[in-house]
């Protein structure tokens, strides 16, 4: 196995160009970055700028900051990020996402599907080609277009979404707030008594 560690701040920029098959960012407490990958699978992290940039021929496992401040170009595989409270931007997942304790997100591209739950932040997403789970969302959430079906639930600030297949969704809107949701398939939506559908 090949390992690459880097001293950083509290909350370091990292850019991630290139993963060639899966990858797993994991936060944990401390000032180090830490990178590792089978031997000789490409693995290769340097300073660029005011942050750090990674890339990687196979599959890695990334630990670093909780508060760091990440952006994915580009992985071949499925990606797993957890306890990573910094804003996050994905630009293409070939396969699967999974997102757990993590900040703001924004993704561009995902060819599989997304699970993701206790976001603390807003959550967007322009293009998700399977199934979406969305939990516990602390802020807005915008879905420019998901493939299949969609489950969401305890999105308080507004949701908005073109779904091409099937929609549950379980959530209380804040008063003020404004949701719309467009569903190729059935639709099925919990809401408070007070709450007022068109």
């Amino acid at each position: 196995m090949e390992i690459l560690s880097l001293e950083t701040g509290e909350a370091p920029r990292l850019r991630i160009t290139t993963i060639g098959g899966d990858l797993r960012l994991t936060g944990r407490e401390g000032r180090t970055i830490e990178a590792q990958a089978a031997r000789r699978g490409g693995l290769a992290v340097h300073p660029q700028g005011d942050g750090f940039e990674l890339s990687c021929q196979s599959a890695c496992l990334v630990f670093l900051p909780p508060g760091a401040q990440v952006e994915v170009a580009a992985v071949g595989g499925d990606a797993r990020v957890t306890g990573v409270s910094g804003p996050i931007h994905i630009e293409t997942v070939g396969g699967d996402l999974l997102l757990r304790r993590v900040g703001a997100i924004v993704i561009q591209r995902l060819g599989g599907d997304l699970s993701a739950s206790r976001v603390d932040g807003d959550f967007s997403a322009e293009w998700i080609g399977g199934d979406a789970k969305i939990e516990q969302v602390d802020g807005q959430v915008r879905l420019a277009s998901v493939g299949s079906d969609l489950v969401l639930q305890s999105a308080d600030q507004g949701v908005e979404a073109v779904i091409g297949g099937d929609v549950r969704l379980r959530f209380a809107p804040r008063p003020g707030t404004h949701s719309a949701i467009q569903a190729g398939g059935d639709l099925s939506c919990r809401l408070p008594d007070e709450t007022s559908v068109r």
